[in-house]
């Protein structure tokens, strides 16, 4: 494990930041499938 595997894990054990977290990997992911639903330019 690296040194911003440990300081992660530790952060993420704070709720304010857990929650922040969450609520930013929740936004990513949803942009992420309507990037993918748009066509392609060629």
């Amino acid at each position: 494990m690296t040194t911003w595997d440990r300081y992660v894990k530790k952060e993420l054990r704070k709720p304010g930041v857990k929650k922040a977290y969450e609520e930013e990997t929740r936004a990513l992911k949803i942009d992420l499938k309507l990037a993918n639903q748009r066509p392609r330019k060629r």
